[in-house]
């Protein structure tokens, strides 16, 4: 009897034991990984899946407490701030919630109050703010501002824009073409200033001094630039059709694809530049600001400038900074002249800055085409050269970093994922040689993947790419695992 209960015993213990590991084995809540699958290139990447909450935005990579290592912050669509500090084995700390304004559209790190330490200051859709105020040790304070932002504000960005020493803020308006400078005087005091950019689209866009040149450089597509005119037009309206019967199937247009057009169909004619005749056909039923802006000194007088695509207009838009925080702005087209129909729908912008060169270059994306479209910077003066085909539909966001470690800059692209058949977005990141760029590795996001950022999220670390999954309420960090 003695042996059946002690046989008993061991069964149970055995079982308890087995039991536990199984347990343990599970991911949690809050954080599972996974090593993605890459089909076109050679490269791995460990994939770390966070659940952050509904909507995320922006987000951010940052020292926020000053161990050296970056940490991650990003603002919820729905009344909330989420900050990650990084571990320092590769993972983060669970995400630490802050109350912010309903309706966040984007996050933006800097040290507003001077003390050294990188602020937080998330935009809504119709406020800036709540500022919260770092302690230097990742905690933070809520600070509220009075700063009313422009209709439906989409993305935010910091920089000193005036030679004070203390960071500025410039936020665009997705619905109308208007961009706001709000200036930092220092004692957490803010001055607004809205420009409204319809004079420059008024104006023919081919009298900018920043022009476009057309040259024999070919296209890193294989099709064929060529082609006769009543080719073209065919070609065109076959696409735009084949366009619009594809926008039904992607992610709403509020949150990073353009809505399908309802103005009646004009056919652009080659001889018209005037983007005010453009511009009265397609405002109707479009999104018509910026999606996307960068900040930076584009031709080399020591004063950050800005430089945002227009995604109603088929051009880039380059604010020159007089070192005041004052901007005159120009254009720089994009070649070839389409439609008003089918258009360019350019969504987002990168800098290539390169080891050699003093000043950046610059890259767009097309959501019509599914095309990125390359810019040498020659002197300040912006040059189409090329463009990278991807192959995908509706390129949403795209950054420049080094992700190799060869001092080249390489592009990063992250498309809609076509509702409802799939909601898991592609990630592509563009590899630059002495040839050119070429696809180095394709990725794939758990979800809507709308926002994207890289990250060196250690001191000599390859960068690691941050995906917020709008959807899914995740946020995807790949790193390299070479």
């Amino acid at each position: 009897m003695t042996k059946y209960f002690m046989h008993r015993f061991l069964l149970f213990v055995i079982f308890f034991a087995a039991a536990c590991s199984v347990r343990s084995a599970g991911p949690s809540p809050a954080l599972t990984t996974g090593i993605s699958p890459v089909p076109e290139g050679s490269a791995r990447y460990l994939m770390k899946s966070y659940h952050i909450g509904p909507r995320p935005t922006d987000p951010v990579c940052a020292d926020l407490n000053g161990d050296g290592y970056r940490d991650i912050a990003v603002a919820l669509k729905k009344q909330a701030l989420v900050v990650m500090l990084n571990d320092h084995s590769g993972s983060f700390s669970l995400p630490v919630n802050y109350e912010t304004f309903p309706h966040n559209t984007s996050l933006t790190a800097a040290d507003v109050d001077g003390d050294g330490d990188p602020d937080l200051v998330p935009l809504t859709e119709l406020k800036v703010g709540p500022v919260f105020l770092n302690d230097g040790r990742g905690n933070f304070t809520r600070h509220d501002l009075d700063i009313q932002a422009l209709l439906y504000s989409w993305h935010i960005e910091s920089e000193d824009l005036n030679n004070d020493s203390l960071p500025d803020l410039v936020i665009s308006s997705l619905p109308k073409p208007f961009l706001s400078i709000v200036m930092n005087k220092g004692n957490m005091n803010f001055t607004p200033n809205r420009m409204n950019l319809m004079p420059e689209f008024e104006e023919p866009v081919r009298k900018s001094s920043l022009t476009s040149t057309r040259d024999d450089t070919p296209s890193i597509s294989s099709t064929k630039r060529e082609m006769s005119a009543e080719e073209k037009s065919r070609v065109e309206k076959s696409s735009a059709k084949i366009q619009r019967e594809d926008l039904k199937s992607v992610a709403p247009p509020s949150e990073g694809t353009q809505s399908p057009e309802k103005t009646e169909q004009i056919q652009d004619t080659s001889g018209s530049s005037s983007q005010k005749w453009r511009y009265a056909r397609r405002i109707k039923a479009m999104d018509n600001g910026f999606k996307d802006f960068v900040i930076e000194d584009i031709n080399g007088d020591g004063f950050p400038d800005i430089v945002a695509p227009s995604y109603v207009f088929d051009a880039i838009y380059i604010g020159l900074n007089d070192g005041k925080g004052n901007f005159d702005f120009t254009s720089v087209p994009i070649e070839p002249v389409m439609s008003h129909e089918f258009g360019y729908a350019l969504s987002s912008i990168a800098l290539l800055r390169y080891p050699d060169r003093k000043l950046p270059d610059v890259a767009v994306s097309s959501e019509r085409d599914g095309k990125i479209y390359l810019f040498e910077n020659k002197d300040g003066r912006l040059l189409q050269k090329t463009s990278i085909e991807t192959n995908q539909k509706v390129p949403v966001r795209i950054v420049s970093d080094d992700m190799n470690g060869d001092g080249l800059p390489d592009i990063v692209v992250t498309f809609a994922a076509p509702l409802p058949v799939d909601n898991k977005s592609t990630l592509q990141i563009w590899q630059n040689s002495k040839e050119g760029f070429f696809l180095s590795d394709t990725l794939q996001a758990e979800g809507q993947g709308l926002y994207l950022n890289t990250c060196r999220l250690s001191p000599g670390a390859l960068p690691s790419i941050v995906i917020s999954n709008v959807h899914e309420e995740t946020l995807n960090i790949f790193s390299s695992v070479r």
